[in-house]
């Protein structure tokens, strides 16, 4: 395996010629995505094509991305990103979200997303991970979770928002957890699996599991069993068992 760009930023390929010329988009934390193309013998020549985002852009100030790596249990590291408000003043404090993206088998990466940057807009500090379980890490990093979800991933969920806690401006006070799909699933999950969460002597805020069976995706609803560990669970209304045997 080799690096064939450089910079930050996430290409993707969608078409190509004999030529070997190719076209596709390009995207970064501070420019929404737009249609390029590349040469694949040179794929670090980019050429932009398209400039339709960028009037959505004119005269908004974003906020600054960052990327940040974590050590959590067993010595794993993990990457993540944090997007601080526009005008950030490193002397405030300022509300988190823990944003947890779905499958469990996925990942984040360092595009643009607009909804992470209005969130920011409006004073909050957004953090989002690839905990284990996420693709793109290596065989043994995805299956992390296999039988044992969550686990590990929460493990690496919680010691980031240690890591963005212990950067001295976030608000201990004031944070919220969002989770797309299964990142709603294994929140809920394994909050109750490992107890409540607490952050500066405050619960970080979840839903309740019967709000969780009521508007999940997944067609199952999962109840922890009273261990302290995320141990047995019962599956109630399970129709899709691909998806259902995660919670088992």
């Amino acid at each position: 395996m080799r690096a064939v760009t450089t910079g930050t930023h996430v290409l993707t390929l969608d078409s190509a010629s004999k030529d070997m010329m190719a076209v596709g988009t390009v995207t970064d934390p501070d420019h929404p995505a737009e249609v390029v193309r590349f040469n694949l013998r040179r794929p670090g020549e980019i050429t932009k094509l398209t400039n339709v985002n960028g009037a959505m852009l004119v005269g908004k100030k974003l906020g600054k991305t960052e990327e940040l790596t974590w050590t959590s249990s067993g010595n794993t590291k993990v990457q993540g990103w944090m997007i601080k408000p526009p005008d950030f003043d490193p002397s405030k404090k300022y509300p988190l979200i823990l944003e947890i993206h779905g499958g469990p088998y996925g990942n984040y990466n360092a595009g643009f997303n607009y909804m992470w940057q209005n969130f920011a807009a409006n004073d909050f500090i957004v953090l989002y991970a690839n905990p284990r379980g996420s693709t793109g890490f290596g065989h043994e990093f995805s299956d992390g979770i296999d039988h044992n979800y969550p686990g590990p991933d929460y493990d690496d969920l919680m010691s980031g928002v240690d890591a963005a806690i212990a950067k001295g401006f976030v608000n201990t006070s004031h944070m919220y957890v969002s989770g797309c799909s299964g990142g709603g699933s294994a929140f809920e999950l394994g909050d109750r699996a490992h107890g409540s969460v607490r952050r500066g002597g405050r619960p970080l805020p979840r839903d309740r599991l019967a709000q969780h069976g009521r508007h999940t995706d997944v067609p199952c609803s999962p109840t922890a069993s009273s261990r302290s560990r995320f141990g047995k669970i019962r599956v109630t209304g399970c129709r899709t068992p691909r998806l259902c045997r995660w919670a088992r």
